[in-house]
């Protein structure tokens, strides 16, 4: 059922993520910089696992939308150098 494969989707992507910060985060708490963060799915991820995570977004209304999503702090416009 597509419910399930979502779930399998969801968890593996999570274990990944976990994986990841644990290794990047050995020393201090890992930071996570989400370019392109939509709606702040991967941002809520990253919060919830204990990572400290920004957002970039393009869209304005879609960086608010995560913004309000996640509490997180989430740039609207290009990212630029």
């Amino acid at each position: 059922p597509p419910e399930r494969s979502e779930r399998d989707r969801t968890s593996r992507h999570d274990a990944l993520l976990r994986e990841a910060l644990a290794r990047v985060g050995r020393d201090r708490r890992p930071r996570v910089l989400d370019v392109g963060c939509g709606s702040g799915a991967f941002l809520a991820r990253a919060l919830a696992l204990g990572a400290e995570a920004v957002g970039v977004e393009l869209s304005p209304a879609r960086a608010s939308e995560a913004a309000a999503r996640t509490g997180a702090s989430v740039h609207a416009g290009p990212l630029e150098t």
